[in-house]
């Protein structure tokens, strides 16, 4: 794999919705996304906290043979992708545990993998593969403890605790009001989210 760096002039999230805060103590599922890591793929978020380690964002297989998690380790903004127990990280020599605003979005196009952190631009070329199917829905801020994931600039799937704003999943804004399974302290604007039953999708073919 190859990975080049650049510095850009920055970048503006055009999703301005409410914000999320996490208490680092759990998680809340958006079942309507995550189903399929494409070849043309994309997620973008900000983010504000001031740890150094957590989960922002994960989907995987049921099975656990496919999965991805955007992740922060160390300060630093990861990108984790797994395929049949293979995985690639992918991080931005950026610190965004000083607890002010970080613009994120990562992106496939096809072999391509370009992380952007505030502007700083990092790709990393992978080999060729096909769709790489998820159905756990989307998870923000931590996962369920049944779910494992060991890869570099994944810190034991720590929960993030801190607050997003303006995510996005292949340029469709996320409602968070629309969430599935939530635990632990998270909340909307202010107001504590209730949980309720997750949902898994079924993965044909």
């Amino acid at each position: 794999k190859q990975v080049v760096s650049t510095q850009s002039t920055g970048c503006i999230n055009k999703y301005a919705l409410p914000g999320i805060t996490f208490g680092g103590t759990g998680f809340v599922q958006y079942a309507q996304f995550g189903d399929v890591f494409t070849k043309q793929w994309s997620m973008e978020l900000s983010i504000r906290t001031n740890l150094p380690a957590g989960i922002l964002a994960f989907a995987t297989h049921q099975l656990g043979f496919y999965s991805y998690a955007l992740s922060i380790s160390e300060g630093q903004v990861f990108f984790t992708l797994v395929r049949m127990g293979n995985a690639d990280s992918h991080s931005a020599a950026v610190q965004v545990d000083d607890g002010v605003w970080h613009f994120i979005r990562i992106s496939r196009d096809d072999t391509q993998l370009t992380l952007v952190v505030d502007g700083y631009t990092s790709t990393m070329t992978l080999g060729r593969f096909g769709d790489v199917p998820t159905n756990s829905g989307l998870y923000l801020g931590g996962v369920p403890s049944s779910f494992t994931l060991t890869a570099p600039g994944v810190t034991q799937l720590l929960p993030f605790r801190g607050s997003m704003r303006s995510i996005a999943v292949n340029d469709e804004a996320v409602d968070l009001e629309q969430y599935g399974d939530v635990q632990g302290t998270v909340s909307l604007a202010g107001v504590p989210l209730r949980n309720v039953k997750p949902v898994y999708k079924t993965i044909e073919g």
